[in-house]
């Protein structure tokens, strides 16, 4: 049965005179209780889609064609003119209040980032309840009847739902003292108040590690099947849309490139960009290859062998960048009365080391250590101990001058919108840095922002640019620029592409790849997918638990784990990302 029906919609954003189509006559169908998933490149129309249905367009953007029918309930005291089909009514002609009314009963969303989606100054707890209240006085207010689940209306029948654990320690939690997983729960549950029949979900488990991941997939399908919810999922993570979906929707700059079963689409594509998008993934056969990206044209490029720089001198091949020897950090727990004070190890007897040039990969699932790490290296959080040496001298982060700090370790963070001065050009963010540490006279900041946006693939016009004015992938690319342009000594990259399509990832694996072959660059890769740690780093590190319990060649650790954890995170990276295509 029908539960919303798109026909040739098409949605623009206009500006003064000028008008440019982002969506072109779609048309698709969702049926209650199943799942349809819509996939594409960054910039394809997947959450502007999303957003037309829910009646959130910015205010620049016009739906200019089409019909949304909505077969579901929700949407009380419509106008006769309303109706277009016997049992529906169109999305479009809903004034604000219609369509509030209709986001209340009966459509929720469930968005990429926990974190910034929750309110940091409020306890877990409060939050819900406050969504239970709304829901409760708009019943109270139009009359709605309660459809006989008012026990899930409370707050901790909606967290056993959502299978979490501590609940009374999550009530009373803030959002920032709970694990991404957890937080991606507690958003689930808030988004399951009011029995909704259409759940929307905006890539909601890009930040997390496969162990998670396939726990939330595992949650989202159960509560589909046992709720009769329909589900619209936006992913760039095929092997995701593979296992959870019934039909997929493929995009590509606002038009249709492929729409069926999933089984169809993903194993027998007849679209050139669907097969040019499904050759764009990871191949661990291909390590030491160049990726195929996509063209501009929808093309998929040939993976080549990368050309091998001149070796170099025995001394400088086998000189250590990073040394770490015992390196403990704990955090303290709250105090209780007449009790001694407790401990949480983050990190325990750590030791690590990378070779110049070389990339070590430090994989391990939500609270294993990994941020904790990265964030003592560029002196956000002080060590208890153990000792850290780069490039031979002891290095002491948290004491050391903030810009000497800078000028020898730099991180490229997950999300580059947010490392990036909204209110600043391009070209200001980079020449400040190096103007900061004096690495160029003021008269050569232009040639060195030149310098730096050449060498990340973008031209010299990006320098007039706002970050909001760019791409996911672009936006990467000038968080890259704006680490080189301090010349460091080692670069720390903090899940640095996991919040990328599959295409863009391969274009940013592309070029970190490259700069580390021509600037001879240190890297320390942390990521939750091995599949992408094992296509950059020479050697893996798997943390579990603040230690250190594999550490091997890539191409040993991915062919031979040896311990239960490793083989674990194998085993769900595997059943997550592989299937015949």
């Amino acid at each position: 049965m029908e539960l919303l029906c798109v026909d040739d919609l098409t949605v623009a954003f206009e500006y003064d005179t000028l008008s440019r189509i982002v969506l072109d006559n779609l048309s698709l169908q969702l049926n209650q209780g199943e799942i349809l998933s819509v996939i594409g490149e960054s910039g394809s129309g997947k959450s502007i889609f999303s957003l037309a249905i829910m009646g959130l367009l910015p205010p620049t953007a016009k739906i200019v064609d089409g019909t949304m029918s909505w077969y579901g309930n929700g949407v009380p005291f419509l106008p006769n003119e309303a109706y277009q089909l016997q049992g529906s009514v169109d999305l479009r002609l809903l004034n604000s209040e219609q369509r509030r009314q209709l986001r209340a009963r009966s459509m929720s969303m469930v968005f990429q980032e926990p974190m910034t989606a929750l309110n940091p100054t409020m306890k877990c707890g409060v939050q819900i309840e406050e969504r239970i209240k709304v829901m409760k006085s708009f019943q109270a207010v139009h009359a709605v009847q309660d459809v006989g689940r008012s026990e899930r209306y409370e707050v901790k029948p909606l967290l056993e739902e959502v299978e979490l654990t501590e609940i009374e320690r999550i009530i009373n939690s803030y959002p920032h003292q709970l694990s991404g997983g957890q937080r991606q729960r507690l958003m689930l549950a808030m988004a399951l108040v009011g029995e909704p029949q259409l759940l929307i979900a905006d890539e909601p488990t890009t930040a997390l590690d496969a162990r998670v991941q396939a726990s939330i997939l595992q949650l989202l399908k159960r509560l589909v099947r046992s709720r009769g919810l329909s589900m619209l999922l936006i992913s760039h993570d095929l092997g995701l849309v593979d296992q959870m979906s019934d039909d997929v929707l493929v995009l590509r700059k606002g038009k249709t490139m492929e729409y069926g079963a999933t089984h169809k689409v993903l194993r027998h594509p007849q679209s050139t960009y669907t097969q040019a998008l499904l050759g764009s993934r990871l191949d661990p056969s291909k390590k030491n290859m160049k990726l195929a990206v996509l063209t501009d044209e929808g093309e998929l490029t040939a993976p080549e062998p990368w050309i091998r720089p001149s070796q170099p001198q025995e001394e400088e091949e086998h000189r250590m960048m990073l040394d770490i020897k015992g390196l403990t950090v704990r955090y303290p727990l709250p105090d209780k009365i007449w009790s001694k004070r407790q401990y949480h190890m983050a990190l325990e007897s750590i030791d690590l080391h990378i070779a110049n040039g070389k990339t070590l990969g430090l994989v391990g699932e939500s609270g294993s250590g990994k941020s904790t790490l990265s964030r003592v290296l560029v002196g956000l959080t002080p060590a208890n101990g153990g000792e850290i040496r780069l490039n031979g001298t002891v290095y002491q982060p948290h004491t050391i001058d903030p810009k000497k700090r800078a000028r020898l370790v730099q991180m490229i963070f997950q999300d580059p919108y947010g490392s990036l001065n909204p209110s600043q050009k391009i070209g200001d963010i980079l020449s400040e840095v190096v103007w900061v540490h004096r690495l160029r006279p003021k008269n050569a900041l232009r040639a060195r922002v030149t310098e730096l946006l050449d060498a990340v693939g973008l031209g010299d016009d990006f320098s007039m640019r706002y970050p909001s004015q760019l791409s996911g992938g672009q936006r990467q690319r000038v968080v890259i620029a704006r680490a080189l342009a301090a010349e460091p000594m080692l670069l720390v990259c903090d899940e640095s592409v996991s919040a990328l399509d599959v295409s863009v990832q391969a274009q940013v694996l592309n070029l970190l790849k490259s700069l580390q072959q021509s600037l001879r660059l240190t890297y320390l890769f942390i990521s939750h997918d091995l599949s992408v740690v094992y296509h950059m780093s020479d050697e893996i590190a798997v943390l579990h638990h603040g230690k250190i319990v594999e550490l091997k060649k890539a191409s040993e650790l991915y062919s031979n784990p040896e311990h239960p954890y490793t083989r674990q995170l194998l085993a769900s990276t595997m059943v997550h990302s592989q299937f015949i295509a």
